[in-house]
């Protein structure tokens, strides 16, 4: 478990095989206890992490990881499998990052630019033969609902689950991919997805928050 305090501080207890609680080592914690390593004196704004690989975003726009790294969602610091610290991640000509998302196997940001990027192993969102790359890989934002009618949209919150992925634009659309097990990317089918497909929903999207095998979202009605 991961818990980030009102001032920026990340916490964590529970397994810890993989490094996953990043208190430096790779015991069980029965206790909270502070993240260590290049998070320390950073203010964390967010935290994501749905199994064993975990991402922290600060408020200067800079990820921070730990975890597991089999499928090298860490691979631009280390190209170990396993790390038990926070560690500062560096991804060249990306820019500031407002937001992040760690799945089980694979993770998502989005910069300042509205773009989004994918690494990792799975359904990364860039078609059926894209399932694992090393270093953040973009969608392209008409897969988001940027066109000529609305060139303006653009990606600007992001959350996981095991398998899945959620994306919410600027106009308040709903966009989900991924691994589809008993229907829960909403799109009225139980097939895999492996690039982002808006879902059908009567309003505006104001929070979605993804499960194990479902998601949830929280609706601006438009009447």
């Amino acid at each position: 478990s991961l818990f980030l305090s009102e001032d920026g501080v990340v916490y964590s207890c529970g397994w810890g095989a993989d490094g996953q609680t990043g208190r430096g080592r790779y015991n069980n914690e029965p206790c909270v206890g502070p993240v260590i390593g290049d998070v320390v004196g950073e203010k964390i704004v967010k935290v994501s992490c749905r199994a064993d690989c975990a991402l922290a975003l600060s408020d200067k726009g800079e990820i921070f990881g730990w975890g597991n790294s089999e499928y090298h969602q860490l691979n631009s610091v280390t190209d170990d499998m396993q790390i038990h610290t926070a560690k500062k991640l560096s991804f060249p000509g990306i820019g500031k990052v407002l937001d992040v998302a760690s799945a089980g196997t694979m993770c998502l940001l989005i910069n300042e630019y509205g773009q989004v990027y994918s690494w990792g192993f799975g359904p990364l969102g860039i078609g059926p033969k894209v399932s694992y790359s090393k270093t953040p890989t973009p969608i392209p934002l008409t897969l988001f609902g940027q066109n000529e009618i609305t060139p303006d949209a653009k990606v600007i919150s992001i959350t996981s689950g095991i398998n899945h992925f959620a994306a919410v634009n600027s106009h308040g659309t709903l966009f989900t991919w991924g691994k589809n097990p008993g229907g829960c990317l909403g799109q009225s089918h139980t097939k895999d997805q492996y690039f982002p497909l808006r879902v059908c929903i009567g309003g505006q999207i104001i929070k979605v928050s993804c499960g194990v095998d479902h998601t949830a979202a929280m609706v601006k009605e438009l009447i």
